[in-house]
């Protein structure tokens, strides 16, 4: 758990580059929380392309649903990042061990945002409009069952709910 946080309001998005899916994450919860509830939701890469816009193909998907991408700039997870988030999500299970084996202190506060037999959210990187399109689908069905946890301030962790397989 959190030391020093009473509430948890700090939540980190984690993919790989931090140009697809983390930044369309992170963008997507942030719209749909209320305003003056006083979450801080950014996001970050395993590999961070330093620096780097969000993809082009990100940008105009989040456009279409009203958000905006456009002044996104990737960076890369480190130790002390991560100690000022409450809750991260990572969108594949090798980003969670890879955060978890640097950080083993965040076991708790670690999770994979995908839902079902296979919790990956692949990397559309490269790809299609479609594999985009598929991804943020993806995203925003792990987001879902989870919005409803976040109202207007979180008190306590998020207990995930396991789907029967």
């Amino acid at each position: 758990m959190p030391d020093s946080h009473s509430v948890l309001n700090r939540i980190l998005f984690v993919c790989t580059g931090n140009v697809c899916r983390s930044p369309m994450a992170a963008a997507l919860f942030s719209n749909r929380l209320p305003d003056d509830a006083g979450y801080i939701v950014e996001s970050a890469g395993t590999h961070g392309l330093d620096g780097r816009p969000a993809a082009s193909m990100a940008v105009e998907l989040m456009r279409e649903r009203g958000v905006d991408l456009s002044r996104h700039r990737a960076r890369t997870v480190t130790p002390g990042l991560l100690n000022t988030f409450d809750l991260i999500w990572t969108m594949e299970r090798a980003q969670q061990k890879w955060i978890q084996q640097r950080m083993p202190s965040i076991q708790g506060r670690i999770r994979t945002l995908g839902r079902g037999r296979n919790p990956n959210i692949p990397d559309p990187m490269g790809g299609s409009r479609a594999d985009f399109s598929r991804v943020l689908t993806d995203i925003e069905t792990g987001l879902a069952p989870w919005l409803t946890r976040f109202p207007a301030s979180a008190t306590s962790l998020p207990t995930e709910q396991h789907e029967s397989a």
